[in-house]
């Protein structure tokens, strides 16, 4: 594909190609990328989340770049080496990069940073598509056609409304560019089965004789590390092709002199001529005048990265100062995220949307109205004082022995209407339930004056249990490990 001109240089046709001779070069930067796990790629992406700022700094640390975009209908772009470029000093850098593969028909084209990195969205025309379930792994790696990509439905324990944890747009390998030939517009079903494809056969290969005989007569095979690597990026595929995301539409950048000198620049990358392409020789002087340039590129990018770090350090700082988690001991705040694992393989829990805009400000009073505003379709409800307690110390108890944590199953009742019993009926009752010899006097008048709820009867206490596991759900998340515990 690649042919040498009398100039002793490397012509290369396609981006692809360029790409891939330049993965070879030890030590060379693509060389490295491409020998990054996956899940590098999935936390990068997930970073970009509603922060423009993050994929500004992921492409000024990284001239070789490549991403996937949805584009109309079912179908993705491919946009690759992205840079930054300001034309007038008064307006922010704008993200132009390479739309196309071919030498010939390969475009710049300008990218929305605040457009990519928005949250995908997680309904679509019909109200009813917000509570779909995302499809599992072992439901990704058996579709072998298109068709069955696209008519999948997914039975996991995820629904899409977590879609909106991540970007409409995904950092991808080299190796995935490659097997796609850079294509402009594709099909999103297309790249998905090729690469379960390519996962499927590599599995296969390296797995022995007797690893065979035991997945074909296991009801439920283990996936391989390879399929759980590219999960996340099979979701983006499947959410794109069901309509979950926004469109990135990529725009003619400005003409200026200064960006028409950064496009012949990279032009001339496929002839691996960085040298101007007239016919003056000027190689005498082009190592010195190029070592400058990369130097000052480099302390550029350096400064940028600093600066552009010091300023969401101090930012995130904030942010966090503003949190009703700053309130909290580090481990009663870790509990938050912790408890929104969805199983015990999850590695990497993260706090859903609600939790977030809950607990992101201090303010008792904003807290409440969101969880009142969020449960008022609920059979039961959530008795104030409970409420003021958790968001007070939160899951953990400093002492159980001498008060009860900041989430109890009594905090919830099990109707809209349903009160508590006296203060003397309910320090009796709740005697009564632990025993004489559990729980003392004291103890039993603080649960009396909480409001809290002790059911009289097997049905009210289906209704305050199903009240609070739905409110231990809409914090963490859907039939994860908090709620499985009831």
């Amino acid at each position: 594909m690649a042919s040498p001109t009398s100039n002793t240089h490397t012509v290369h046709k396609t981006w692809s190609n360029f790409y891939v001779s330049k993965s070879t070069e030890p030590h060379g930067p693509l060389s490295k990328l491409n020998e990054m796990p996956f899940d590098i790629f999935n936390n990068v992406t997930q970073s970009f989340t509603s922060k423009p700022e993050q994929l500004q700094i992921f492409i000024a640390g990284n001239a070789l770049n490549f991403f996937v975009l949805p584009g109309g209908a079912k179908y993705i772009r491919i946009f690759h080496h992205a840079f930054m470029i300001a034309p007038q000093p008064n307006i922010s850098p704008l993200i132009i990069g390479l739309y196309g593969n071919c030498k010939g028909t390969t475009v710049f084209k300008e990218l929305s940073p605040v457009i990519a990195t928005s949250p995908m969205i997680t309904t679509t025309t019909s109200t009813l598509r917000s509570t779909e379930q995302l499809p599992t792994i072992e439901e990704l790696m058996q579709v072998h056609l298109e068709r069955e990509f696209l008519e999948l439905v997914g039975t996991s324990k995820h629904s899409t409304e977590e879609l909106n944890q991540w970007p409409n747009i995904f950092v991808l390998h080299l190796a995935f560019f490659a097997g796609l030939d850079g294509a402009k517009n594709i099909l999103a079903a297309k790249p998905a089965v090729h690469i379960v494809g390519i996962i499927q056969e590599s599995d296969d290969n390296d797995e022995d004789d007797e690893s065979q005989i035991l997945n074909q007569h296991s009801k439920d095979p283990e996936p391989s590390a390879r399929a759980k690597e590219t999960y996340r990026f099979l979701l983006f595929l499947s959410a794109i092709t069901k309509g979950f995301k926004c469109s990135v539409i990529l725009t003619d950048p400005p003409d200026t002199d200064m960006l028409d000198d950064k496009q012949a620049e990279i032009h001339r990358e496929l002839d691996e001529n960085p040298q101007s392409s007239t016919g003056i020789d000027n190689s005498a002087t082009a190592t010195g005048t190029n070592a400058h340039s990369a130097a000052l590129t480099a302390a550029l990018i350096s400064n940028l990265n600093a600066v552009s770090r010091a300023q969401l350090d101090t930012f995130g700082k904030e942010e966090r100062k503003k949190s009703m988690l700053s309130c909290f001991s580090p481990k009663a705040a870790n509990l938050f995220t912790l408890l929104s694992t969805t199983d015990w393989t999850d590695a990497m829990p993260q706090l859903n949307p609600f939790a977030m805009k809950l607990l992101a400000n201090k303010d008792p009073t904003k807290a409440l109205n969101l969880i009142h505003s969020s449960t008022q379709n609920w059979r039961g409800r959530v008795c104030k004082k409970g409420l003021t307690q958790f968001f007070s110390s939160g899951y953990m108890a400093s002492n159980i022995h001498l008060k009860p944590s900041g989430f109890t199953i009594f905090m919830f009742h099990p109707n809209k209407t349903s009160t508590g019993r006296s203060a003397k009926m309910s320090q009796q009752a709740i005697q009564a339930m632990f025993g004489d010899a559990k729980i003392d006097d004291e103890s039993a008048k603080y649960y009396s004056s909480q409001d809290f709820y002790l059911a009289k009867n097997l049905t009210d206490f289906e209704g305050q249990l199903e009240t609070c596991i739905n409110f231990l759900e809409l914090m963490t998340t859907t039939r994860g490990i908090a709620s499985e515990g009831y």
